[in-house]
C-alpha cells in the first residue's frame, strides 16, 4: 500500500482534519522527497508554517489511534477527526459571515445589495 494509499497516514489525517489541502500536502511531500535530510512530514509542515505544533501533535494522537487494535480507540481517533474538522468548518463560517456582515454594513447605500440573512443562512450550510 502506498502512503497516499493509507487513510492512516499522517498527511491523510491532517487533510481529513481540514488542516491541510491536498495542494499544500503534495507540496510538503515534494518538499520532503527533495530534502537531503531524513525530515518528518509533520515537522516539514509545522516549518513551513502550514498548521500549528499543536495541530501536528493532535494530528499524531489521532494517527496512534486509528492505528490501534482497539476498537474504542480507533472510533475515538476518527470522531476527534471529524470534531477538528467541523471546528475549522463553523470557524470558517463564522469568519465568513462577519465578514460579510461588515461588507453589508460599508456597503449599503453605496448601490450594492445588502446580504440577506438567506444568504448568511447558506454560509452555515
Amino acid at each position: 500500500m502506498k502512503p497516499a494509499d493509507d487513510p492512516t497516514s499522517l498527511g491523510q489525517i491532517l487533510v481529513d482534519m481540514g488542516l491541510l489541502s491536498e495542494g499544500d500536502l503534495k507540496a510538503v511531500v515534494e518538499l520532503q522527497e527533495r530534502s537531503t535530510l531524513d525530515q518528518l512530514l509533520g515537522r516539514l509542515a509545522v516549518a513551513e508554517g502550514l498548521i500549528s505544533a499543536d495541530q501536528l501533535e493532535e494530528a499524531l494522537s489521532a494517527q496512534a489511534g486509528l492505528r490501534s487494535k482497539s476498537r474504542p480507540r480507533r472510533a475515538l481517533a476518527q470522531a476527534k477527526i471529524v470534531e477538528l474538522s467541523a471546528a475549522l468548518v463553523k470557524g470558517a463560517a463564522t469568519r465568513l459571515r462577519a465578514r460579510a456582515t461588515a461588507e453589508r454594513k460599508s456597503r449599503t447605500g453605496q448601490g450594492y445589495p445588502a446580504v440577506t440573512a438567506a444568504m448568511l443562512a447558506k454560509i452555515d450550510d
